[in-house]
């Protein structure tokens, strides 16, 4: 779920809306590449902005530099408060910049208008918090995953039910914000078509603290160029690369890592995925001679 919000400039002459004023004093700013937010870069037309000291969900920004006309903003539900009183600020920043008519999912509205619904929408995203980490316990009970800001992140069964009672929003941002705020590399498989088949490889390089899924997973979105359907792998690997030596130093079946890895070298991020401290070259020398 989403609120969108689309700010139409009017009048013959319209300027492409800086950054400065998307971004105002407080956010920062990025673009996906893969599943890792790019941060401090533009790739396309679109940015992500987010608070640093509120990591959430994230909102988007579309403002293409062929189309001066319009600004798309998008905020995902459920998100934090913080992030929302920062998404509220945006739009009004915009609008304050330009003469422009606002639409809010469709429908137009007064700027005024919009501002003055900050505190339903507030009650709307703990309802919504509350409803899917009630029905995801109920239907799956073992993982629910959110596109978030810097990379998704997946709630376990433990999350859920007590976000399925949460009071406030408060707790949820600051889960996401935890997650969201280490120093890690988040791992971002590449596909390659190897004869008829699809094979992800994930590379973990030495003495790099990095999250590693439980199980690999196709990167949300990515498609067959041939099919445009989903696309499937037929095989998973980890190449490992040694910072020592500058090179890769061998690869592995995925399956065949995960069950290798030293239970003392890593500790549950999420429900889907690990916390893998820096392995050293002899770490990973001793899982490739296994």
């Amino acid at each position: 779920m989403s609120i969108d919000v689309v700010v139409k400039q009017k009048g013959l002459f319209k300027s492409r809306i800086p950054l400065s004023v998307i971004l105002g004093d407080s956010l920062a700013f990025g673009s996906f590449d893969g599943v890792q937010l790019d941060t401090g870069k533009v790739h396309g037309d679109t940015v992500i902005c987010y608070d640093p000291a509120h990591i959430a969900r994230g909102f988007s920004v579309q403002y293409p530099e062929e189309d001066r006309g319009q600004v798309v903003l998008r905020a995902l539900t459920p998100t934090g408060p913080h992030e929302l009183r920062a998404f509220y600020d945006c739009v009004r920043r915009i609008a304050k910049f330009c003469r422009c008519s606002i639409e809010v999912d469709g429908e137009n509205t007064k700027l005024g208008d919009f501002l003055s619904t900050y505190d339903k929408m507030l009650e709307f995203n703990l309802t919504v918090l509350r409803h899917f980490s009630d029905n995801a316990n109920e239907t799956s009970g073992n993982g629910f995953t959110l596109l978030c800001a810097m990379f998704p992140v997946s709630l376990g069964r433990e999350e859920m039910e007590k976000f399925s009672r949460a009071e406030s929003l408060d707790e949820f941002e600051r889960y996401l914000h935890e997650k969201q705020s280490l120093d890690i590399y988040y791992a971002n498989p590449r596909m390659f078509r190897i004869d008829s088949d699809v094979v992800g490889r994930y590379v973990l390089t030495e003495d790099v603290r990095s999250v590693f899924p439980l199980a690999p997973r196709v990167p949300f979105g990515m498609t067959d160029p041939d099919s445009g359907e989903t696309l499937k792998a037929d095989g998973w690997k980890i190449a490992f690369y040694s910072i020592t030596e500058d090179r890769a130093v061998g690869e592995l079946d995925y399956d065949r890592f995960i069950e290798l890895l030293p239970c003392d070298k890593y500790t549950r991020f999420d429900a889907e995925n690990i916390l893998i401290e820096g392995l050293s070259l002899d770490d990973i020398r001793a899982i490739l001679e296994n």
